[in-house]
């Protein structure tokens, strides 16, 4: 089995999470311009991981949803990013799963305490060669281990493994 399952973390701060067959790690911030999203940097950088792995990548996309206290201006954003992304899946011919963050979290962090440095803990944990506490600040830390929580939960579901 030569697939390779990309996590994306959507959000102006989120990451591209790519896990190798070989279990290698690559990591990405989501491309932007000015603290703005740059779509044809995002289709750029997803043509490139897809040649990468010589068309054999599945990606795995956190489902956003609205949430009141963050403001209007910040939702739209995180809409706007994760539309970019559905579209670029689309446009390449990425095979792509939609995921709610309850339920990836529930199977892939199952036995943690939950709170947002959970990934974190369990990133470090699965890859301590990453290093993760140690070369990202805090916010990279949660939008990292989420790509790459994803990433995994993508891998888990496509080759149908028991969490």
């Amino acid at each position: 089995m030569n697939t390779y399952f990309l996590g994306v973390d959507p959000g102006l701060y989120g990451y591209i999470g790519l896990l190798g067959p070989d279990f290698r790690l690559e990591l990405i911030p989501n491309p932007t311009i000015d603290k703005n999203y740059d779509p044809a940097m995002i289709a750029k950088t997803l043509k490139e991981l897809k040649n990468k792995s010589k068309g054999n990548l599945v990606a795995c996309i956190e489902r956003v949803q609205a949430f009141p206290k963050i403001g209007i201006v910040s939702n739209t954003k995180q809409f706007y990013c994760a539309g970019i992304f559905h579209s670029a899946f689309h446009c390449l011919d990425i095979p792509f799963m939609v995921i709610r963050a309850q339920e990836w979290k529930k199977k892939i962090l199952k036995g943690l305490p939950k709170g947002k440095q959970a990934s974190v803990v369990f990133i470090n944990n699965r890859f301590p060669a990453l290093r993760l506490t140690e070369l990202y600040t805090k916010k990279q830390q949660d939008n990292v281990a989420d790509a790459l929580c994803l990433a995994l939960f993508g891998r888990y579901q496509h080759l149908g493994i028991e969490f």
